[in-house]
This record gives C-alpha cells, structure tokens and sequence, in this order.
C-alpha cells in the first residue's frame, strides 16, 4: 500500500510517504467489536428474541451475539490494552499528517456500467 501524507508548507502542499505501524491483531480486535455488537443486542438476547434474526447458521448473528456474551474479562482487557497500543502508536504518525492519502479497497463488487443497445 501506498500512503502519503499532505503537508501544507507556505508554497502549497507536498505529498511524502508515511511508514503506518504494522500491526497484527484483527483476532484480539474482533473480540471487542463482538463483545460490543452482543452488548448492542443485549436485551433482544436476554429476551430470547435473538432467535428471530434471518441468519442463524454457526456464523449467523444470534449465534455470534450469544457466544460473545461468553468472551472472559481477561482477553477483553488484553484485546482493549492492545487497541489502546495500536491508537497511541497510529497517533504518534499522523501527528504530523494534515491529510492522509490512500488507496481504498471495497469487499463489495464493483458496479458494471450499464449496456445500452440502439
């Protein structure tokens, strides 16, 4: 990936790389957006209505849901540490960045242009 920072100087701006902190931890962060998406539900989960969601395979959403109600305190509090190392360490780069340029992925398809036949 190619990532850029944009500098305002007196005569314009001036793009200049930008080395991003190389982190692997998407495991330790999904706990959190899991535990945060259960405590979202929490009363469609309390109340038994979770089992009204359309997806409900292993992977389906009540079934997340309920499983992250079972994440122990620890791994919580380690993933959060993590996180909070993660921030610092993304704020110790763009504290000089007045604007950060990048390339950007979707994971949706990208839209066909239409054919039209005369």
């Amino acid at each position: 990936m190619i990532t850029a920072r944009w500098t305002s100087s007196g005569n314009g701006v001036q793009l200049v790389p930008v080395e991003l902190p190389h982190c692997q931890s998407k495991p330790m962060l999904q706990i959190i957006a899991f535990a945060e998406m259960a405590a979202s539900f929490d009363e469609l989960i309390r109340n038994n209505e979770d089992r009204l969601l359309t997806r409900q395979g292993s992977w389906g959403l009540g079934a997340v849901y309920r499983a992250a109600r079972l994440i122990p305190a620890v791994e919580y509090l380690q993933a959060n540490r993590l996180r909070t190392n993660i921030m610092e360490a993304f704020a110790r780069v763009m504290d000089a960045v007045d604007v950060y340029v990048a390339p950007v992925e979707t994971v949706y398809p990208r839209a066909q242009p239409a054919s039209i036949t005369i």
